[in-house]
């Protein structure tokens, strides 16, 4: 992802001749800065820019798959800007328009214009982030337009629009549904048809709204109809909170796609996550992405639905990377701006030399599989997908290895692409496999498709950024011996051929008549679906004809008893999907789904054990347990048992602890199952668990209490009617291993145990161990750990004596630790107490603690303003923590405290005086030093380090001074991977880092050393992405001038070496 730079807050942080360079070399945007470099100056002359080609001669730009030719649909001005495609089922075809892209570029570099100056600093300026005027006037010129396409001579080519709705909010994607179409134009999701026939669509229903949308181009899209009778919506925007006429209540929408019903009464997360525009789904309802860099992803073959079952454990993520490269061999000459852009060194280190020379993915979009009888038999279900920047349409061949999917080039296209054209103006953004069985491609015709902020400001003056506002085309490609499918008016067609076209090589043709017999209703084709389901040759026949019969509520057991027989194993994965709601939940039903367990393919093995973790019948235990023994090691295998194992899993539990032996994929269930168990506060369940656990080796027992501790972690409310637990428990007290007493002293305590004579002993003996010189450090502070779980009062004498400056830092850390895990807010003023005696990194440890929980910022507020803790040594991300804490008292004061003290107002001289350590001689070996004393922690170096923040090869492709400046001030530029967020529980316990991962039950943060923070999503109160970088902004009282200029010279010469 291209970074993108917020303003700095000050105009004056320089003086003005440093000020000057700084914006030309550094990349950053000084808000406000009135001194443009080079004001009054003329632009130099460059290279010319493409002009725009006829439909006729841009045809002739086009270097085809050998055997095809491509036929213009329609061109401008019937079209503009177009977006998307869609036929509904009286063969019209219908096309969406996005009015107004870079629209924020367009406004500003005008007003530059008219002011005589040329603005050539190496920046990036996004309007739609910083605000202001030139963001609400784009705004408002930014809309969205649904024609509907008319052929009047027959020729094949549209001659005329009519506009069927016009100044929506910008339109991502159309989908025929009902007597009209569903269109998704974020914040809405409308429902628009023409019912009295006069070419323009007089019902306009807001079905849902709510969806947010930060860019013109990222926003919901690409509606689809799903198997299953849902529309699916790619998520392209930042989810949003959904409200609807039809809804019960409003839902809350994540970074997921996402279905809904056709009339808006439903809205559901699924698995994946389209991150730009447009996604595909092949025969059996699998979904693939292609966005920016990666060619293709494909969709976690685990339903979210299943996945939130179990809200105990963290699930996978919602999608993978299904491709293994992602060069792109386009044969159009770069657009001069790029060319003009690459030659300027200070702009090749700003941006690097990969996003200058090309050749790579970065505006993948517009996917689609092809299903259809036209294009030779290879073709059909490989993936196809645009390139704008790179004009060009790409191929996969996708294969399926178990349960996960790869996506390789074709062999006699490895270094070339499907389709390409040598018009830079030719610009596909999606795709389409019509009713006629041709691939329509929706090509913007733009002069430039990337956003305007990647384009240096000169060069958007020079070159302009409206070329294509009045164009657009759409082109059909075809084998050149094909001849197209015939139109027919499915609308009128009799049930007879809607049946027939269940079974149709064409997707359009499929899905069209199973929505019109849903329409229809009735039992008139029940007889013709279940001929089907039972006899038709076609598995997505037999597939279209079980969800048909769904969709008309006429879907019997003896209908799902033939498809879990099928020979396809697509048809059999559905069916025990419809198996839950059809079939009995008996023995009788789990036996027949275990008979599936012999299936040669993998996913249908998943599919049976999420099928079975709906079942409550006892039965299913045992079946879980076969699965957990047998296949636990395959993929996915662990997390689709888990999902179903909430309310079994101390059964599952003891039945695996019950065997001799545990294989690797049974362990990988045993921390999971003990969490849950833990989390579901059952005592009574536990006891046989641990009365298995006792005869385990150490990682068995290891993982069980570490499960069973974590699952209580999120509910601090006290378990009652444990005293049966404590006989087993006390076996684990009392184990040979000290790291397994110790986990089992940890739940005892947490269960209330910790008056017993056998708890009160190990503690005694922990804070005499604690402070034995002659005990080594390392066991020293294992037992130091322990007193974590004792209580304050009898440990604060230890705890105090262990925080004295003359102690080890390993000794002081481990207390910090201690202190940190008990509830008791008298440890909080003691680990402050000794603040000023404290090493900087002790310093942080304390500070990590206290702010580790909501109740705590009080006691760290009361410091400051007691000056026992300098405001200085509270960095910007701390501050914000503070200023936005719950308790409204505490943030006013944090506010208060730290309005006082502005950190702009420091940086001007701290600028200067490191940037004359630049100046003078490197000392390599420190410089290695300090980069592994301060930046390995979070930043990874070829096999070093932790890749907590950004790619340190782009960042080293820029000027000494912008690198001197992102460290003086990090959060002036973060990139959006890498925004920190805060994640408040409802106990009050606080977490920070980046956004690692996002899945159905959790969220993941990262944070320094590449450590994470797994946050159940039932767990969490509240989530805010942070304006502060995670990297501290008070480094430079840890790293000298000189030490920074030899870190920054040692990592240039570390990238440099082979």
């Amino acid at each position: 992802m291209k970074r993108t730079l917020a303003p700095l807050a000050s105009l004056d942080i320089l003086p003005g001749n440093v000020m000057n360079r700084f914006v030309v070399l550094c990349g950053f945007w000084v808000a406000g800065f009135g001194g443009v470099i080079d004001a009054g100056a003329a632009d130099q002359p460059g290279p010319k820019p493409p002009l725009p080609l006829s439909p006729a001669a841009s045809v002739r730009k086009l270097r085809l798959p050998e055997g095809f030719r491509i036929e213009l649909v329609a061109s401008e001005p019937v079209v503009v800007e177009p977006s998307c495609v869609a036929f509904d089922a009286r063969g019209r075809m219908f096309v969406g328009e996005i009015h107004g892209f870079n629209l924020e570029g367009e406004i500003d570099v005008t007003e530059l214009n008219k002011s005589g100056t040329v603005d050539r600093s190496v920046r990036r300026i996004r309007w739609e982030r910083i605000g202001g005027r030139i963001a609400e006037q784009a705004k408002r010129g930014q809309f969205g337009t649904v024609k509907l396409l008319v052929d009047s001579d027959g020729d094949g080519r549209m001659d005329t629009a009519q506009v069927w709705a016009d100044r929506l909010p910008p339109c991502y994607g159309l989908l025929p549904s009902g007597d009209g179409l569903v269109v998704v134009c974020a914040p809405d999701i409308l429902f628009l048809a023409d019912r009295d026939g006069d070419g323009r669509a007089e019902v306009r229903k807001t079905l849902l709204t709510g969806f947010r949308r930060e860019f013109i181009e990222r926003g919901i899209n690409n509606p689809r109809w799903g198997l299953d009778n849902w529309i699916y919506v790619g998520s392209g925007g930042d989810g949003g909170t959904i409200r609807g006429p039809k809804l019960k209540a409003p839902v809350t929408l994540g970074r997921t796609d996402f279905r809904i019903k056709p009339d808006g009464s439903a809205i559901e997360p699924v698995t994946g996550t389209v991150r730009t525009f447009g996604w595909g789904m092949n025969a059996i309802g699998d979904r693939f992405t292609t966005a920016g860099g990666t060619p293709v992803s494909a969709n976690l073959p685990l339903p979210y639905r299943y996945l939130g079952r179990n809200p105990f454990v963290a699930s996978p993520a919602v999608a993978y990377t299904a491709s293994n490269y992602n060069r792109v061999f386009g044969i159009s000459p770069p657009h001069p701006w790029r060319v003009v852009r690459g030659q300027d060194p200070n702009w090749v280190k700003f941006y690097g030399q990969r996003e200058t020379s090309g050749g790579f993915f970065t505006s993948g979009c517009g996917t689609e599989i092809y299903q259809g009888r036209l294009f030779p038999r290879e073709m059909v279900g490989q993936l196809f997908c645009c390139e704008p920047s790179n004009n060009v349409i790409h191929r996969s061949a996708l294969t399926l290895d178990g349960s996960v999917y790869r996506a390789r080039r074709t062999a006699n296209e490895s270094r070339s692409e499907f389709l390409a054209s040598g018009d830079p103006w030719f610009r596909p953004v999606n795709l389409r496999v019509g009713p006629d069985g041709a691939m329509y491609i929706v090509d913007m015709y733009r002069e430039i498709v990337e956003d305007y902020s990647a384009i240096p400001r000169f060069l958007q003056q020079r070159y302009g950024l409206s070329g294509g506002r009045k164009r657009g085309r759409i082109w059909r490609l075809i084998p050149s011996k094909a001849r197209l499918r015939p139109v027919v008016e499915w609308q009128g067609a009799s049930n007879a051929v809607l049946l027939a076209a269940l079974a149709d090589d064409n997707a359009w043709r499929r899905f069209t008549a199973q929505r019109l017999l849903i329409d229809r209703g009735g039992r008139a084709a029940v007889d013709g679906l279940t001929e089907m389901v039972r006899h038709d040759r076609s598995a997505v026949g037999r597939l279209h004809a079980l969800y048909t019969l769904e969709g008309l509520g006429a879907l019997r057991p003896q209908e799902i008893a033939v498809a879990l027989n099928d020979a396809h194993s697509g048809v059999q994965l559905h069916a025990l999907q419809l198996s839950e709601r059809v079939l009995p939940d008996n023995a009788e039903t789990v036996a027949r789904l275990m008979r599936l367990a012999e299936s040669a393919e993998s996913r249908v093995r998943l599919q049976v054990v999420l099928t079975l973790g709906e079942s409550k019948n006892a039965a299913a235990d045992s079946s879980l347990l076969d699965f957990a023994r047998r296949f636990g090691h395959e993929r996915w295998m662990s997390a689709a048992i888990l999902s179903g194992s909430r309310d079994r899993a101390g059964r599952l539990l003891a039945g695996l602890l019950a065997g001799l032996t545990l294989e690797k994929g049974e362990r990988e269930l045993i921390g999971p199952l003990a969490a849950t168990l833990g989390g579901r506060r059952r005592a009574t369940e536990w006891i046989p668990v641990l009365e298995e656990v006792v005869s385990h080796d150490v990682a068995v027992k290891t993982a069980c209490l570490e499960g069973l501790v974590s699952g209580l972690a999120g509910n601090e409310v006290k378990l009652n009617g444990v005293e049966p637990i404590w006989p087993a428990l006390s076996r684990l007290v009392a184990d040979r291993s000290p790291p397994i007493r110790h986990l089992a002293i940890r739940l005892a305590s947490r269960l209330g145990f910790g008056g017993r004579p056998e708890i009160r002993r190990e503690m005694q003996l922990a804070m005499v161990r604690a402070q034995d010189l002659g005990v080594a450090i390392p066991d020293r502070a294992a037992a130091v750990r322990l007193l974590g779980f004792a209580s304050y009062d009898q440990a604060a004498v230890t705890f105090r004596k262990l925080l004295n400056p003359g102690q080890p830092l390993d000794l002081q850390l481990a207390a910090v630790d201690a202190m940190n895990a008990l509830a008791d807010r008298k440890a909080v003023p003691a680990m402050l107490a000794g603040w000023s005696g404290y090493t900087p990194r002790l310093r942080k440890k304390v500070l990590d603690a206290v702010m580790a929980r909501d109740d705590r910022l009080v006691v760290l507020v009361d410091a400051l303003e007691k000056k026992t803790v300098a405001i200085a040594q509270i960095d910007a991300s701390r501050r914000e923590r503070l200023m936005a804490a719950r308790d409204e008292t505490v943030s006013a004061r944090a506010r208060r405290l730290f309005a006082t003290r502005p950190l702009e107002a420091e940086l001007r001289s701290r600028v200067v005086r490191y940037q004359k350590a630049l100046k003078g001689k490197r000392n390599l070996r420190r410089g290695r030093e300090v980069f592994a004393r301060h930046c390995l922690a979070c930043h990874r170096l070829k096999k070093e380090g932790h890749a907590v923040g950004p790619d340190l090869a782009g960042v080293i492709k820029k000027p000494d001074e912008a690198i001197l400046l992102e460290f003086l001030n990090p959060s002036a530029t973060i990139e959006p991977a890498f925004q920190s967020y805060t994640v408040v529980t409802a106990a009050g316990r606080i977490y920070t880092g980046t956004l690692a991962a996002e899945s159905a039950t959790s969220l993941t943060l990262r944070r320094e050393k590449g450590l994470t923070d797994t946050v159940l999503r039932k767990e969490i109160e509240s989530v805010k992405a942070s304006a502060v970088s995670l990297m501290p902004s008070n480094l430079f009282e840890k790293i000298s001038p000189a030490e920074i200029a030899d870190a920054i010279a040692y990592l240039r010469h570390a990238l440099k070496q082979p």
